[in-house]
């Protein structure tokens, strides 16, 4: 959730992206999403946390885990990245 509200209400215009892209929550089934993206931790039963920037043909484009406790993805370098492209 804090990874969702900084996603959501990053400064999108200081890098002239239009809008917030889609930010996906993994609630149900439980994991299915994150498993399929090879970022769910078994043992704690819950996802590790992670970004990803995917483009509107489903390619993996970017991809950023952080398993240090309250360490974030990098968020601004993914919205740069996201106004980067063509």
């Amino acid at each position: 959730m804090p990874v969702q509200l900084a996603w959501v209400t990053a400064n999108f215009e200081q890098h002239e992206v239009s809008q917030a892209p889609l930010v996906l929550s993994d609630f149900w089934p439980h994991g299915e999403v994150s498993r399929s993206y090879g970022v769910f931790n078994e043992e704690r039963g819950m996802s590790v946390r992670s970004l990803f920037v995917i483009d509107t043909d489903g390619t993996v484009i970017h991809a950023e885990e952080s398993t240090q406790r309250g360490v974030l993805p990098d968020i601004e370098g993914a919205v740069e990245l996201i106004a980067n492209l063509e």
